[in-house]
This record gives C-alpha cells, structure tokens and sequence, in this order.
C-alpha cells in the first residue's frame, strides 16, 4: 500500500492505494469529504497516512473496516506498540511513542465517524464520559455543565510531558543568516516573530498582505488559512514591508501564494511541507541546531507571556478557540524562570525570613 498524491479533473487529492496500486474506495472517500471541508493538506496527509497502517494491519489480520469491533481495536493498539514484531515477547520496547499511537487512534476515530454518519457501519472507537479535571481558566457558564464531564477515548494512551524547546534570538539570528535565499529567511522570520502554524505561512496569499504603514507598528492578515478555519495573522509593520518588497521584486502580480518554488521546473507552484522541512533541516546541521516549526511557535508563545501580554491576548494572536489551550502552551525559558525564582529568594534573605 501507498499514499499517494495525484490530480484528478483539476483538483489535487490525497488518495490510498492498495498492492496492486487500485483506490482503497472506503478511505479515498474520507479524504475527499475532509478535503471538501476545507482541512489542511498536512492534516489530509497525516489521516492518509494514519489509516494505511490501519489497513495493513486489517489486512495482515484478515478484518474487514466494517467489522472491526472494541477488541479489533485493542489488537491494533497493541499492535502498534509491539512495531511489526510477529514474535510473543515479555519485554519490548514500544514500536511508537504514545503520542503517535494516539494520533492514529484519533485518524482511525474520525474515519469511523465519517462512516457512521453515512450509516455504513458503527464506530468501534467508542468514547467514555470522565470528569473534565481542574483547569486554571473556564469559560462562561461552566458551572451549568452536568457533573463537570468530558469524553475521551478508552483507548487513549498516557502521554508524557514533552520537553520544549526555546530557541533563543542568538540562535535564530545564526539559522537566519545560514539561509541562503530570501525568501526562506522571510518564511523563518514569519513563524518565529509571529508565531504562525507552517502550513498557516505556507498557504498565506498575496491578496491578504495589508498595504505598508509606517504610521503603525502592526499589520492584519485577514481571515487567512488556519488548521481548516480561517484567522487573522498578526505580523509586525518590518515583516509586512519585507514581505511587500519581496512579492513585488519577484514579480508578485499574477502570484497566489507569498511563498512559491523558485527552480525552473516548478516555479510559481505553492511551496511544500517537505521542500521546507529539508531546508531547515540542512541550514540547522553545520550550526548543530535542533528545532521543529513549532518550536517556533512555542517560543513566540512564551516570549509574550514573559513580557507580561495578557493571556486573553495571546490567546487571540495565537488562533487558539481556547484559553485553556493557551495556558498549555506556556513554557517558561530556564532563563526567565531562575530570575523570577533569584529576585524572590533575594528578598526573602534580605528579610531574613528563614531565621
């Protein structure tokens, strides 16, 4: 089986297809469903690739999708965790972190969904009633909500809590300057100083760059791109104006997207995921760096909470529906955290508390 991405009657779809290289017709049509609702296409590749593992496991194990059960679906969990060992073993290491298996476990549930929708067959990934936890902010009227209650899945995997990583103005400074075209400096620029999602910079149109203002110290990017939504971008006054500049010198009239391939045999066409994660991934070897797109937008997160930006600011720049999402995202830097700790343990020597 394979993931592929074809052009079918004018319109790029993400497509499965199995050994002998036909559609896989049940999948096929949940992305196609997806793609009509406007998800993004990195989420259409990660369901595309999340539901052939589904299917080869289906396939290795004689099921069909519309008889999988709660127990199928215990087997495949396990099946992930053991990797592709057919062996029985009392000790072994985990073929994929819980993170991954519950990141396909979710693809697998909103395919099943689709279909129980279309009343093609159940949904063997059934969700439990838990309490909804202590949260620092809740929204209006949360008291109403009967036993305080939230679903989750009952196959839903503990997670640990991952390590950020920060990436400090030294280092950025450094990448920047190991780039060696323009326009991969501005697209950097733009997920670090905005805290923008990559496939949100990746789909940003000509069209939705304001006008230069050099009254102003803040310019909108309305309504753009956005995980299947739309939002507006918040970019600083000296990113909008490199950006003009940019689309302007590379001859921007007939251009739909800011950022597009420059090499002869696909220029003008979108920029990619994968073309920019290769870019990253060469400029960050030689100056042994190591950060993902959303450490980038991790450490914006951040840096407005340490200046002391109102957490319902935040909120709204970052796109996030909601604050307790936002509260999620806030990792103080090492750095911040031990003055905050050295001012207050300062002054309470100085009091001389401890005696």
């Amino acid at each position: 089986m394979q993931v592929q991405k074809v052009k079918m009657n004018g319109i790029t779809r993400w497509v499965l297809l199995d050994d002998e290289m036909r559609l896989i017709a049940p999948v096929c049509e949940f992305l196609e469903f997806q793609r009509k609702i406007d998800r993004a296409d990195n989420t259409l590749r990660a369901y595309a690739t999340d539901l052939k593992i589904y299917w080869e496991f289906l396939d290795r194990n004689y099921y069909t999708y519309r008889d999988a059960s709660a127990d199928v679906v215990a087997d495949f969990v396990d099946y992930l965790r053991r990797g592709s060992s057919e062996e029985t073993l009392l000790f072994v290491e985990s073929g994929r972190a819980n993170r991954s298996i519950n990141r396909i476990l979710s693809s697998v549930r909103r395919f099943y969904c689709y279909n129980q929708l279309r009343g093609v067959c159940g949904n063997p990934v059934s969700l439990e009633e838990i309490p909804e936890g202590g949260r620092m902010y809740r929204g209006y009227l949360v008291h109403t909500r009967a036993l305080h209650q939230t679903r989750k899945s009952i196959f839903k995997l503990k997670e640990g809590s991952k390590r950020v990583r920060l990436v400090t103005e030294t280092q950025m400074r450094s990448f920047l300057g190991n780039l060696s075209r323009e326009r991969d400096r501005l697209l950097f620029a733009l997920l670090y100083f905005t805290g923008a999602r990559i496939q949100e910079a990746l789909d940003l149109e000509t069209a939705t760059l304001p006008e230069p203002d050099s009254g102003i110290g803040v310019g909108v990017c309305r309504q753009i791109r956005s995980k299947g939504k739309r939002r507006d971008l918040y970019v600083p006054m000296f990113l909008i104006r490199a950006l003009s500049g940019f689309v302007r010198g590379a001859g921007g009239a007939g251009r739909k997207y800011v950022f597009v391939s420059e090499k002869t045999d696909y220029a003008g066409r979108q920029l990619t995921y994968h073309s920019v994660y290769g870019i990253m991934k060469r400029a960050q070897e030689p100056l042994n760096l190591d950060f993902t797109f959303h450490d980038l937008r991790h450490t914006f997160c951040t840096r407005l909470i340490e200046q002391g930006v109102d957490v319902g600011i935040v909120q709204l720049v970052m796109g996030h529906e909601r604050l307790y999402t936002t509260r999620r995202y806030l990792h103080m830097s090492d750095a911040y955290l031990m003055d905050c700790l050295s001012g207050y343990w300062a002054k309470q020597e100085e009091g001389r508390v401890h005696e």
